[in-house]
């Protein structure tokens, strides 16, 4: 049952990067709950989860060209799901930001604040970060962090236990703290662009 499962949604996927509409509305009808479910864990909002979920398949129709590429659907939905989530997430807290530096600040915000609030400069050093990772953590961190595996899932594609992927994962985020702290940015960016 679950293999017919899974071609079905690989099945649906090659339909919906051919355009067929009808198999994104399928696949979104079958999907939906558990997106919608996933993003109010991430953003504890119900209205900003039911925003996440139309952005979450409105990404999946526009970049659907690039479906055929997906293996495991419900990977690929928690990846879109929680970057969606989070980009909510980081526009509300820029938003916040940006307000309490107008707010103390009649003109302009400084140079400093303004590098802190360019999202792509954030994402790049958080990568380089990441890059410094020995082999093997980084290879869990991405799994997990990146494409929304569970610890068991990738502890079973990886063949290790799921308790040496908890130990990678807290070993990589103390890692990624510590380059962000010789690289002069605080913890609470790094959490802030982790949310």
């Amino acid at each position: 049952m679950a293999l017919k499962l899974l071609y079905n949604e690989i099945d649906l996927l090659i339909k919906i990067s051919k355009g067929d509409e009808h198999a994104l509305a399928v696949f979104l009808k079958s999907h939906s709950g558990h997106v919608y479910s996933f993003a109010l864990k991430l953003t504890r909002s119900r209205e900003l989860a039911e925003e996440v979920v139309q952005d979450v398949f409105l990404n999946i129709w526009l970049s659907r060209s690039k479906l055929d590429e997906v293996h495991n659907a419900e990977a690929y939905l928690n990846r879109i799901t929680r970057n969606v989530s989070l980009n909510v997430l980081r526009k509300i807290a820029r938003s916040v930001i940006i307000a309490g530096v107008f707010e103390d600040d009649a003109e302009y915000p400084d140079d400093n604040t303004r590098e802190l609030l360019d999202l792509k400069d954030s994402q790049w050093i958080l990568q380089q970060a990441i890059d410094k990772l020995p082999k093997q953590q980084k290879k869990v961190y991405q799994l997990c962090h990146e494409q929304g595996l569970t610890y068991d899932q990738a502890a079973a594609q990886l063949e290790i236990s799921c308790s040496t992927v908890n130990f990678h994962i807290k070993e990589a985020l103390k890692n990624i703290r510590k380059s962000l702290k010789e690289m002069g940015i605080s913890t609470v960016l790094f959490t802030l662009m982790n949310f």
